[in-house]
């Protein structure tokens, strides 16, 4: 309760100085209408990585992950090609800047894959990642979450066996 109460006035204070700045007319916003940002990462660098309900950053096509420099603008040796079948649903920077993609979709770039991908830093599929090919379930979205251990293994939990 205590955490809620400072949250609160946290976000109070956050709105008022929001309003008191001015506006610029300058900004271009990388996201258009109809674009949705479920999760944004950055990696060790300070790029940030989103994934979403969009098709394009910058006019450029992105469906739904993309990638921005530390200028914020759109990186373009981040290439996901025609990317995923389906929809991104986690995402997750590895210790060694790999991405790791999970969600409901069984290609990537016309690749037959499993809910869960690795890309390499330029989005290409880092083809040596084969564990999501062995997932067996009935749902859509099977994985519902991966973290990294200390030891670089993954721990994936869901529904499936």
């Amino acid at each position: 309760m205590r955490f809620t109460i400072l949250l609160l006035v946290s976000l109070c204070c956050g709105v008022q100085s929001l309003f008191s700045q001015a506006i610029d007319p300058d900004y271009n916003p990388a996201f258009y209408a109809r674009a949705h940002i479920s999760q944004a990462v950055l990696d060790s660098v300070g790029k940030a990585y989103f994934i979403g309900d969009f098709e394009r950053i910058y006019g450029e096509f992105r469906s739904g992950i993309g990638k921005l420099n530390e200028y914020e603008q759109l990186d373009e040796e981040f290439d996901i090609g025609t990317g995923f079948n389906g929809t991104i649903s986690r995402l997750l920077v590895l210790s060694n800047n790999k991405l790791l993609v999970i969600g409901g979709f069984t290609e990537y770039n016309g690749i037959e894959t499993g809910p869960m991908v690795r890309l390499n830093e330029s989005g290409s599929l880092n083809q040596t990642f084969t564990a999501a090919t062995r997932i067996v379930s009935q749902s859509q979205n099977p994985i519902t979450n991966v973290i990294e251990l200390p030891n670089r293994n993954l721990l994936a939990y869901g529904d499936f066996s």
